[in-house]
């Protein structure tokens, strides 16, 4: 004979496997839909969204687990099947996105200030070693200096005319370019 403990235990679990059947049905749906609105190329502007639905990826995934266990545990379909929907959504999903490079979306703006760099120095007969600052880089950057951000929040360092820029994340242009051919090696 069940006693009232158990039986509330049990009203408990089942209410519980309900509640979280239904949570990893809408989150996976929600995932699903956030997936949906990334574009196949991952550039600078998406990747703090491609980077959070990764994010939710991975929850609705633990959700789901535990929804399947809890619908087991309390004898339930309902959250099974909620949890079974959710797991397909998830499944159907494209996670094969032109995946995100934000160390050569840092090497292309390392590459428009040392162009810059030169250009400044062409048209205002600069040396090597002289000084240069990011007011006077901006007019030839579209955009001007600031629009330039490195994706992992690496800071831009210009550097004389003569020495190549830095991020203070990623590194020079060279040391990236050394990096990729050790890669490819």
């Amino acid at each position: 004979m069940a006693t009232i403990e158990t039986i509330r235990l049990s009203k408990g679990l089942r209410i519980a496997a309900r509640v979280v059947g239904i949570v990893a049905f809408v989150l996976s749906a929600f995932t699903f839909i956030l997936d949906k609105f990334l574009p196949y190329r991952i550039g600078p502007t998406y990747y703090v969204l491609y980077l959070w639905v990764e994010t939710v990826v991975f929850v609705s995934l633990v959700v789901v687990g535990l929804a399947l266990f809890l619908g087991a545990a309390s004898r339930q379909w309902h959250p099974c099947i909620l949890a079974a929907a959710g797991l397909a959504m998830l499944f159907s999903m494209n996670p094969v996105h032109s995946g995100p490079n934000p160390e050569a979306w840092c090497f292309n703006n390392l590459r428009a200030i040392e162009a810059a760099k030169e250009q400044l120095a062409e048209n205002s007969d600069l040396t090597n070693g002289t000084v240069v600052t990011s007011e006077q880089l901006s007019p030839y950057i579209e955009g001007g200096f600031a629009s330039l951000k490195c994706a992992k929040h690496g800071e831009y360092i210009i550097n004389p005319i003569g020495i190549e820029p830095r991020c203070s994340f990623h590194g020079s242009m060279s040391e990236m370019q050394a990096k990729w051919k050790k890669l490819s090696q």
